[in-house]
């Protein structure tokens, strides 16, 4: 899946001064590899896919390999230079491409079908105005989703034949890019999290929630909460700016089954209204392995936070759970309790929030629709946090009958001072066990790197294939990972 970019400013300096004309860059792409932006596995494990970007231009395409688990090329299939994003569900894959500093004044958005190492191309949209950060598909289910830098959300329907699918702009979010966005297909929502697209600078906070803000009676309510931090509704100042840009610390959730039965409409940005229930406050307090909480909270406070990078579905197949990527600085102080994979679990209660007909919005707490459980980063354990943490993308395995997380930790050299890269593993069930808390492989070098993590599983059921790709170093790398022994790199491909 798609869990970091590489810096964005290094993609576009790439792209402009690298070798843009058609001179530098005559040849096709063929089977190298070249800026590798995006991986991911086949929902049968069969195969791994890999994203060539061609961001460099040294090459006149990008393109999509198909390979065995263990490394082996299978296909190689053309594709726009400047991809971005990939996604998989059963047979169907969906490609993100961002506009290219040259040829393109709109985004490639492309769906295929997948049969065996084949693919085949059903349908392609091209978004004005788009830099698209994700596209998202759920297996078993019919709409899927594409986010913009710009706050543009797209929702599409798979239809068959799938050449019949669509693509509508639904949303223009405000102020905050969206990265990880997670399709609920059990109550048909889809969610969406706010994430640090460049230099870490997006920080968790503590803000009082003892008031709110009536917009019916024009008044604030004393010892009454409604997520919204004080100080975002304090005076009338406050809370234009709040409609206006929005707050980091706010994720979507967008009601699919209702805005399909009104057919997808485009509805501008309101505080009040169907779009002013769509906006959420994430805030929770993590424990640790012993039970004490990240922060003592007094009465009212909440421990807002942000700069989610990933989503993944439960491995169990749960639809009442999904996992999040929660990243922060530690060294600059811009997320003291961030770096940990979290699992969120819905209560039960309806999310969905209820609109009267002068157009107020009643909204549940997120407390009392989501709950969250920490479930690697825990600082007791020096494999899981230190101050080399910056996480990224993170996949889960299956070894014996447990599941097993493996977490991406990325420090580039565009952002930070000092290198790091890392793939760490955590048994899911006893997260304290040494044996499966560790790190996997590591490197302070961009040219031993390592961004994503895609997993496939081995015929031996006390192993798995690990795919993880070096954008500075052009190289796709695989690994055998047995259980309580070090990984093995069988394969190499650039």
């Amino acid at each position: 899946m798609k869990y970091i970019f590489p810096s964005a400013l290094f993609i576009l300096i790439t792209s402009i001064f690298c070798g843009c004309s058609e001179k530098k860059r005559p040849k096709p792409i063929g089977n190298n590899v070249d800026r590798p932006i995006d991986i991911a596995a086949s929902s049968d494990g069969k195969f791994f896919y890999a994203l060539n970007s061609s961001a460099r231009g040294l090459y006149k395409d990008g393109s999509l390999m198909v390979l065995s688990p263990d490394g082996q090329l299978a296909a190689t299939y053309s594709m726009p230079r400047m991809g971005r994003t990939l996604s998989v569900a059963e047979s169907d894959i969906l490609v993100t491409f961002d506009r290219d500093a040259k040829n393109d004044a709109k985004s490639p958005i492309r769906l295929y079908t997948a049969a065996g190492s084949g693919l085949s191309l059903q349908k392609e949209w091209q978004l004005e105005g788009c830099s698209p950060l994700n596209g998202v598909l759920k297996e078993k289910y019919r709409f899927f989703a594409v986010s913009c830098q710009s706050g543009d959300l797209y929702v599409g329907e798979l239809k068959s034949p799938r050449s019949d699918s669509t693509l509508i702009k639904v949303r223009n979010y405000p102020g905050y890019a969206r990265k990880a966005w997670y399709i609920d297909s059990k109550r048909e929502l889809l969610l969406g999290f706010v994430m640090d697209l460049g230099s870490p600078s997006l920080k968790d906070k503590t803000y009082k929630d003892a008031v709110s803000w009536n917009s019916g009676e024009k008044t604030i309510i004393d010892g009454k909460q409604n997520d919204v931090p004080d100080v975002y509704e304090e005076t009338a100042r406050d809370r234009r700016l709040l409609a206006r840009a929005g707050s980091e610390f706010q994720f979507v959730l967008y009601d699919l089954a209702s805005e399909a039965k009104a057919g997808f409409p485009f509805r501008e940005h309101s505080t009040i209204g169907v779009v002013g229930g769509e906006l959420r406050w994430l805030y929770y307090n993590l424990k640790s392995l012993s039970g004490e909480v990240d922060l003592s909270l007094e009465d009212g406070e909440k421990y807002y936070r942000t700069n989610i990078v990933a989503v993944k579905a439960d491995p169990s197949g749960s639809e009442d759970s999904f996992y999040l990527s929660h990243r922060g600085d530690d060294q600059e102080d811009f997320a003291k309790h961030a770096n940990n994979i979290i699992k969120v679990s819905f209560s039960g209660k309806d999310p969905r929030a209820i609109v009267a007909a002068d157009g107020s919005v009643s909204t549940p707490l997120t407390a009392d629709i989501l709950s969250f459980e920490r479930v690697f980063g825990f600082p007791s354990a020096p494999d899981q946090r230190n101050d080399n943490s910056y996480l990224g993308g993170f996949d889960f395995a299956k070894l014996q009958k447990d599941n097993v997380l493996v977490v991406n930790s990325v420090r580039d050299f565009i952002y930070f001072k000092e290198e790091r890269y890392s793939l760490t593993a955590v048994n899911l069930k006893y997260p304290q066990d040494q044996s499966w808390s560790q790190t996997l492989v590591s490197s302070d070098n961009s040219q031993d790197s390592f961004y994503q993590v895609a997993i496939a599983p081995s015929e031996r059921v006390n192993e798995f294939y690990l795919l993880s790709a070096s954008y500075y170093d052009d190289s796709l790398r695989f690994f055998k990972v047995e259980f309580g022994g070090a990984p093995v790199q069988i394969n190499t491909l650039r």
